[in-house]
């Protein structure tokens, strides 16, 4: 498990994700405003959302490497392994979302549950399907697009930009889902497809 951490860069990653969740607790409730290029006016960007966006070429980081070459022709199972990952990276998410929780920001957590966990699972369905360079960068290019063209000029968010809008639990339990989903299908599929093996020297 000690060589697990250490090939996947798990102890950096969860650093550099503690240092992100940390910024956010800090600006639990700020915006920026940013011009809207459809409607022609300003409208305010959670900064929680912005900073979440990290954690898409934050989780490719984690899970690829060079080390996923040399694990694809492994005898052993790696569900252990995959899901000491998963904790990994969420462990700073639990921990700052408990604090908002325990705070009395309830809003924040969910926030950044939600946010965290629909970036997670777009980065493990992308690097699976189509390598780590577009699965780091195809979420962080949504949330540039939502902060730019996801605002209506009521003030509300299109269906495709909901997640500028404050989560709700069912939100936030769907997201999870999907992130649980999100690793099932690396674990299934990217661990043995050749173009994985191939793309996961793009994270080093």
């Amino acid at each position: 498990m000690t060589l697990l951490l250490r090939a996947h860069a798990v102890w950096k990653c969860m650093r550099f994700g503690a240092v992100v969740c940390v910024l956010a607790f800090m600006l639990a409730g700020q915006s920026v405003a940013l011009p809207q290029l459809l409607t022609s006016g300003v409208a305010n960007v959670d900064l929680v959302l912005l900073l979440s966006a990290v954690y898409a070429p934050l989780t490719v980081r984690c899970f690829a490497g060079e080390a996923l070459a040399l694990e694809a022709s492994a005898q052993r199972r790696l569900d252990v392994a995959d899901l000491a990952l998963f904790a990994a990276i969420f462990a700073p998410v639990g921990v700052t979302s408990g604090m908002g929780a325990v705070t009395g920001d309830s809003a924040f957590a969910l926030d950044l549950v939600r946010d965290v966990a629909m970036f997670a699972a777009a980065a493990l369905v992308l690097f699976t399907i189509a390598g780590s360079n577009t699965a780091a960068a195809l979420p962080v290019g949504y949330v540039l697009l939502i902060a730019v063209l996801g605002a209506n000029s009521d003030g509300s968010s299109p269906w495709w930009a909901t997640l500028r809008q404050p989560a709700t639990p069912a939100e936030t339990v769907a997201a999870l889902c999907l992130a649980t989903g999100g690793l099932v299908i690396f674990h299934r599929w990217a661990r043995h497809r050749p173009h994985a093996q191939v793309n996961a020297a793009d994270c080093t």
